[in-house]
């Protein structure tokens, strides 16, 4: 199924993924660097979807600790690798999944807080 999008030139956007449900930190990780890389990037890599279960992948699967893959963009839409192979827009990308991570944390301290 996914493999249809690799070559597909019109596909585009960005998404994370995750694993188990939306009760997870890992699903609150992949929320939330969704979130700040939209906003990094907002008008130049579209998202594509909020972010995606997946059961079939075994780093996922496997991992013991939150954890969340990001698909930046599609190379095979020009847009979208135009944008992200030019280096100027690397520290854009870099700052939106830090901002991601931070609010990440954030999120968790408040939780443990509110214990």
């Amino acid at each position: 199924m996914w493999g249809r999008f690799i070559d597909d030139p019109t596909h585009h956007g960005y998404h994370t993924i995750y694993k188990e449900n939306r009760q997870t930190k890992s699903y609150r990780l992949a929320l939330a660097i969704s979130d700040a890389y939209g906003a990094a990037v907002e008008g130049n890599i579209s998202k594509l979807r909020r972010p995606m279960k997946r059961t079939d992948l075994w780093q996922l699967n496997w991992s013991t600790v939150p954890m969340t893959f990001i698909e930046f963009g599609y190379a095979s839409n020009e847009n979208d690798a135009l944008w992200l192979t030019n280096p100027e827009n690397h520290p854009i990308i870099v700052e939106g999944v830090a901002d991601g991570i931070d609010n990440y944390f954030a999120g968790e301290a408040a939780l443990i807080l509110e214990q």
